[in-house]
């Protein structure tokens, strides 16, 4: 890498501690080259799903015991690369679907119970702002990717059903900010 990239990346880094502290990773994103460079106007088209079943763990202060659980979640989601700032973005917004059910007991007493609905939509806004042109398709054609550096900011919105259940009005349920350095042929 050359001095003056290591450069930009010590002070996009430096910009990033002081402006929303570096904190380490404490879940993995399922998302593979999240932030690897695609060519702009590429519309993305995503359905997925996923089963979960076992022992869930809790807080042992809890008066909740033996909870077992079955998970069925779906989703479909849309994206679309774009140019910002001359550099590769990505927005992609994601509606999931679920259906489950659970046993456990509660201060002694057992008990199940069935869910179904939406959950939580998402909206994801991903920019590589070091290393990432933004290209159309016939740009990207000659594009050997080396560093690049790149941030996402997603927005949780109370769509679901624990939200209607609690609620939960207009306001947003969660937000969060992700950094990710990524270098070498990907």
């Amino acid at each position: 890498m050359q001095p003056a990239c290591w450069q930009a990346v010590v002070i996009a880094a430096i910009t990033m501690w002081m402006v929303g502290g570096l904190q380490p990773a404490v879940a993995q994103e399922l998302e593979p080259r999240t932030y690897a460079n695609t060519p702009t106007g590429v519309n993305l088209l995503a359905v997925a799903y996923a089963l979960s079943s076992g022992n869930v763990l809790l807080d042992p202060t809890l008066p909740i015991e033996n909870l077992d659980g079955t998970l069925n979640i779906g989703l479909v989601g849309y994206g679309r690369t774009f140019g910002l700032f001359k550099r590769n973005a990505k927005f992609k917004t994601f509606v999931p679907y679920g259906f489950g059910d659970w046993q456990g007991s509660l201060a002694g007493v057992p008990g199940e119970h069935d869910t179904r609905g939406f959950s939580d939509i998402r909206a994801k806004l991903e920019w590589n702002f070091i290393g990432a042109p933004a290209l159309d398709s016939q740009e990207f054609q000659n594009y050997q990717q080396q560093t690049i550096v790149g941030t996402s900011v997603m927005i949780v919105g109370p769509t679901g059903v624990t939200a209607n259940a609690s609620g939960a009005g207009t306001e947003f349920d969660a937000f969060g900010v992700r950094y990710q350095y990524a270098w070498g042929d990907l």
